[in-house]
């Protein structure tokens, strides 16, 4: 049991909070660092926290042809990257937000309201989630892990305030919903905390796990990684992880103990990961 965990308590529970990856475009290397995680760590619930799928092929904006994979080719994408996290941890509870990208299927249906009544076209049902038994939440919902710590994928339509930078967007959306938050959206890894009259407060943007050159963008300000948290009824702790690309080489240190991509990934023996050597 961690430090951590000995002080919330016995009824510490672990969660761990899967960011954007915009399926297709997902990086396999940085996905299997989480996989990893999740697989040595076992932890109670998991949260993908919006945008997992990517919904190029329907959005509004013009698209480049050599892209255009099919839609049924990025679903069947994320069912299989589902059916990989339930074996890497079969007894934890899963959760998926809708974020902006899964919006554009809503999007897609009003643009074409003589399809909107199918309730086969339905995002939960179109993702086949029921099916993966993951709970599946509207942009509307409010998606509590405790009393005190809320998740959303962190756009605009979900009550969050956006900046351009590192961590402001966690200050202005802590600033406006006045209460501790993780989120994605941003694609990247920053913390804001703050101490009012009701106690201490923090936002967590979360990264991202999508490829950091995408196509439309060059260089931009982004970050792999994923978060971890432990909380008990009203406590918790909030670790973000960052995932370091060092030549190919992916790999992430966790709770101490270091996690890397199944290609580098010999410290891994029989489910467990050993520390790096002291040097």
């Amino acid at each position: 049991m961690s430090l951590e965990s000995k002080l919330l308590g016995t009824k510490t529970k672990h969660a761990v909070i899967i960011p954007d990856l915009h399926v297709p475009y997902q990086d396999e290397k940085a996905l299997q660092v989480v996989e990893n995680y999740i697989k040595d760590t076992q932890p109670d619930a998991i949260y993908q926290i919006g945008d997992m799928y990517d919904f190029y092929s329907i959005s509004r904006f013009d698209k480049d042809p050599s892209r255009l994979e099919t839609l049924q080719d990025e679903i069947d994408v994320g069912y299989d990257i589902w059916q990989r996290i339930k074996k890497a941890s079969p007894d934890s509870e899963l959760h998926h937000l809708t974020g902006n990208h899964e919006v554009r299927l809503k999007k897609y249906l009003w643009r074409h309201p003589e399809l909107h009544s199918l309730k086969a076209l339905k995002l939960d049902n179109v993702l086949r989630l029921k099916e993966l038994g993951v709970n599946h939440y509207d942009v509307e919902d409010v998606v509590y892990i405790n009393k005190n710590l809320i998740v959303t994928h962190g756009a605009n339509d979900d009550g969050c305030k956006l900046s351009q930078y590192s961590g402001y967007s966690a200050k202005n959306t802590l600033d406006k919903t006045g209460i501790s938050g993780i989120s994605g959206h941003t694609h990247r890894l920053a913390s804001h905390f703050s101490r009012k009259l009701g106690g201490q407060l923090e936002w967590h943007e979360s990264g991202c796990l999508c490829s950091l050159d995408p196509d439309y963008v060059k260089k931009p300000n982004w970050q792999q990684g994923f978060t971890r948290v432990l909380f008990n009824q009203k406590q918790f702790d909030i670790s973000l992880v960052k995932i370091h690309n060092f030549h190919g080489k992916y790999w992430a240190v966790a709770d101490g103990k270091v996690y890397k991509d199944n290609m580098h990934n010999k410290s891994v023996r029989n489910g467990k990961v050993s520390r790096p050597a002291n040097k």
